[in-house]
């Protein structure tokens, strides 16, 4: 039977996790999905492996059936973009929940997120409306569920995943913020955290709509947050201010 959704998980520095990140897949109320890993962390790739392999086999599954799970270990750190080039490169169709290695989902909380799920829809609890037109933080303020939204985190979201795969999603990116690698731009200082601000702004540009869930997930916090160790808002803020400079300009 062909899974009905895909999950994409990113991680970097919390390879142990996922023996727990595994049992909480099981235990979700929907089971009909796919499992895609982005790795951030190369040199991690053997014990990453044996890890997921042998929580998949031994860890209690409800009805006897294993998660489908696929691995892409990245040469580069790319940060969360990873996860949108995962769903390029797989070429993923159908709804697709996109997940961080520190978030712990509440029992149904695929079921949630697939209950928001539309074409041209982007749903997730981390929802905000910006209120302003130049300041990414100061003004925003947390949407409530089916609200529609400015942003949305992309830890605990669903999407129609038809956006991710038009080039120009890529290509217009700020090339001078980062340097291109083989077919990935790697994030440059400005975007490298800024995934989400980048897939909010251009789904709104091409008409999708975005809408606040319920709370569906936590947030375990072990100090290995990319954003907390290298500073995701100041990038997020300068990623903003150059979206909206070059609208202004188009606009003129």
């Amino acid at each position: 039977m062909e899974p009905a959704f895909t999950v994409v998980i990113c991680t970097w520095k919390r390879i142990e996790s996922f023996p727990w990140q595994i049992a909480n897949l099981l235990s979700q109320t929907r089971r009909d999905f796919r499992v895609f890993v982005w790795n951030n962390n190369g040199p991690e790739a053997g014990r990453l492996e044996k890890l997921v392999a042998a929580a998949n086999r031994d860890i209690y599954s409800p009805d006897g059936r294993p998660l489908n799970i696929k691995i892409h270990h990245s040469p580069q750190n790319v940060a969360g973009w990873g996860r949108f080039y995962a769903v390029r490169d797989e070429m993923v169709t159908g709804p697709v929940v996109f997940l961080d290695d520190d978030l712990l989902l509440a029992p149904d909380g695929l079921d949630t997120l697939m209950k928001f799920y539309k074409e041209r829809v982007l749903a997730g609890r981390w929802a905000w409306n910006l209120n302003h037109p130049r300041a990414f933080f100061p003004r925003r303020t947390r949407c409530k569920p089916g609200q529609t939204a400015d942003f949305i985190g992309t830890g605990g979201m669903v999407m129609d995943p038809e956006l991710l795969q038009q080039d120009w999603f890529y290509d217009k990116r700020p090339v001078e913020i980062g340097r291109q690698i083989d077919k990935f731009l790697v994030p440059g200082p400005v975007d490298r955290l800024a995934e989400d601000l980048w897939v909010s702004v251009m789904a709104r540009d091409a008409g999708y709509t975005l809408i606040a869930t319920p709370e569906v997930c936590v947030t375990v916090i072990d100090g290995h947050n990319q954003s907390d160790t290298t500073g995701a808002m100041p990038g997020k803020q300068r990623l903003y201010e150059w979206i909206q400079d070059r609208k202004q300009a188009k606009a003129g």
